[in-house]
């Protein structure tokens, strides 16, 4: 397979900030090559790993390379580890197709697909505990939500309702936002049937500021038990979450103490589009990314192409000078992320982070 596209400087950093877990070497990993793939680098260094983890880990931004000398003598085995698992990540690179650039990241390509089987158990943190279903819960609906008495919490709630830990009733309501009518047992395939695709992701909240949309969160409770709530408001010390039957503002600090980073939402896209769209890709989604990026840059005229649209080179660069504008990865793939940043700016109507539609009622989930 020839020699790792790493320098030693970089293997010490990886290291450093995964503390050696696979999960978050995989994540960082993925980042950094797609990173320096788009800068045009044949190495990765220290530095594109140090970026590539600020974006991949944002509420482990403050954290500080290892210091201490006694967890300096586990970091020969943990630099193992790193070079066997970016082995791995090489190997499954170089025999994916191109049309997997449709994603920039190989662990949330992983959690697009969700499983028809039933998820009887969640490990906390990993992208499984998000994953919708099959429900094990009377679907009877709850009662509407509560707001709370008092403006700001430092703590979740410690009693739960079972539905709460039921990820598919999170699902419905979420799904009310896009006016949709969502099956308990599948609600992501019921979404994709309206044109609306599920997203998950482990990117935290930079990510989420970032899409600007009310989203799932998987928290976790004293017995690392997962639980599910919507994120419907957030600033830059707060969120307004609805955590079963009440709504509750909580402080980021007590959020970050019951969650890892993992969420989902909801994206409507072009038909065929869920994963993205992809270079060299033509028919109806390409005509929609060009009809969209130049409502981006404030041009209303409707587009009308002399023959069907192809997404060339050229689309790539304004695909890409659109990304920039937007603090996106510039790498001119149409991904997820750059389709949702691109509907948020040319589609109004659709939720958004601070602003429920009118007329939405959170609770009560539709029944089968």
């Amino acid at each position: 397979t020839g020699a790792l596209p790493f320098t030693r400087r970089a293997m010490r950093r990886i290291y450093q900030r995964t503390r050696g877990i696979p999960r978050r070497i995989n994540l960082l990993c993925d980042r950094a090559l797609l990173s320096a793939y788009a800068s045009g680098k044949r190495e990765v260094d220290a530095a594109t790993i140090e970026l590539a983890a600020r974006e991949v880990f944002d509420l482990d931004a403050s954290l500080t390379p290892l210091a201490s000398t006694a967890r300096w003598r586990f970091a020969a085995a943990g630099v193992v580890l790193v070079t066997l698992i970016v082995g791995g990540v090489l190997f499954a690179l170089q025999y994916r197709p191109a049309s997997v650039a449709r994603s920039a990241s190989a662990t949330t390509k992983m959690m697009m697909s969700a499983p028809s089987a039933p998820v009887t158990t969640a490990v906390q943190g990993t992208p499984s505990a998000i994953v919708p279903s099959v429900p094990s819960v009377s679907s009877t609906p709850p009662a509407s939500p509560v707001a709370s008495d008092s403006p700001l919490q430092d703590a979740l709630p410690a009693v739960l309702s079972s539905q709460s830990r039921n990820v598919n009733y999170a699902y419905q309501r979420l799904g009310r936002l896009w006016q949709l009518s969502l099956s308990l047992d599948a609600p992501c395939e019921s979404a994709q049937k309206a044109g609306v695709y599920c997203y998950r992701s482990t990117k935290g909240l930079a990510e989420i500021r970032q899409l600007d949309r009310p989203v799932i969160l998987a928290l976790h409770d004293d017995a690392q038990k997962n639980y599910y709530v919507l994120l419907l408001s957030l600033d830059a010390k707060q969120a307004l979450l609805q955590i079963g039957e009440q709504l509750q503002t909580v402080s980021l600090n007590a959020l970050a103490h019951r969650w890892d980073g993992e969420f989902a939402t909801f994206w409507r896209g072009p038909a065929g589009a869920r994963r993205g769209i992809a270079q060299n890709d033509h028919g109806a989604a390409v005509d929609w990314l060009v009809r969209h990026l130049a409502l981006a840059h404030g041009d209303t005229t409707p587009v009308v192409a002399a023959s069907e649209s192809i997404f060339d080179t050229a689309l790539a660069i304004q695909v890409r000078e659109f990304q920039l504008t937007q603090g996106l990865q510039p790498d001119g793939v149409s991904g997820p992320q750059t389709l949702m940043r691109l509907i948020s700016v040319t589609e109004p109507n659709e939720p958004r982070l601070n602003k429920i539609p009118a007329n939405t009622t959170l609770s009560d989930p539709i029944k089968k």
